[in-house]
């Protein structure tokens, strides 16, 4: 499994190092292929990746639903915030939603 993960810090080097350039087929092609390592991560562990990407979504759903209900019981709505009013909370719904 050390091996995988070594690769995935390749690629993910990779990938940052074609943002850098901004060259958006680059961008792609470097996510693309962190992607298929992510995917070959799961296979090794006998992991679904399809499932852990349905979850991880169901839990971004979920915590960005709590965010609106929490904004609007402040009186507002998220569009109404800027980029650290966003984060700071994001990161206090997801200390109060664990999973």
């Amino acid at each position: 499994m050390p091996s995988v993960l070594v690769k995935l810090d390749e690629e993910i080097d990779e990938l940052k190092e074609a943002i850098e350039t901004g060259d958006v087929d680059s961008i792609e092609d470097e996510l693309g292929d962190a992607l298929l390592v992510l995917t070959n991560v799961a296979r090794r562990m006998d992991l679904d990746p399809d499932l852990a990407l349905r979850r991880a979504n169901r839990k971004f759903e979920t915590r960005f639903r709590k965010m609106e209900a929490v904004a609007q019981a402040r009186g507002q709505s998220l569009e109404d915030l800027d980029l650290e009013g966003k984060e700071a909370l994001w990161q206090t719904v997801k200390k109060t939603l664990k999973r």
